[in-house]
């Protein structure tokens, strides 16, 4: 409980962050959120609740940090599902699909696994990712490397 506790209230200070002037600020706090969002439910709440989904979706359309970005969006959105529809109203899923075909190796695994958290028990979402025209990239990753996330993607958001 107590290192729950501590955690929640570094997630203020790390929201800032997400907002300051340095690149490396900014990329460490976001993979930090990223990493205390895997860790429980109550985290990936009160992360979104401080405020991070909008930097974090910013961060998928700039020339750095989309990587890091993706897996954070993706571990906010894990088994979520007012953060799947939080992170998709900010605007995700269109970058994120972009990253899809657009990014390096990791990126678009991180963007396909992020889509699948999102696709995940929501129609809604299922629908906006399809409507956004992830089918054609993921298709694409299916040629790749990404063969399983891609396929994983595809999956659940032809449920």
């Amino acid at each position: 409980l107590q290192i729950s506790t501590a955690l929640t209230m570094a997630v203020p200070p790390l929201v800032s962050l997400l907002r300051a002037d340095t690149l490396l600020a900014q990329e460490q706090a976001a993979s930090t959120l990223g990493a205390f969002a895997a860790h429980s439910r109550d985290l990936q709440a009160s992360i979104v609740r401080a405020g991070a989904v909008v930097p974090l979706v910013q961060r998928l359309q700039g020339d750095m940090m989309q990587g890091t970005a993706a897996v954070a969006l993706r571990n906010l959105a894990a088994s979520h599902p007012e953060n799947q529809v939080v992170i998709a109203q900010a605007g995700a899923i269109p970058p994120l699909i972009k990253l899809l075909a657009d990014g390096m190796p990791l990126v678009r695994e991180a963007s396909a696994q992020a889509l699948w958290n999102l696709a995940q028990d929501n129609v809604a979402n299922q629908v906006a990712i399809v409507q956004a025209g992830a089918a054609a990239p993921l298709l694409a990753l299916l040629r790749g490397d990404d063969q399983e996330q891609a396929i994983i993607a595809l999956h659940d958001a032809a449920e």
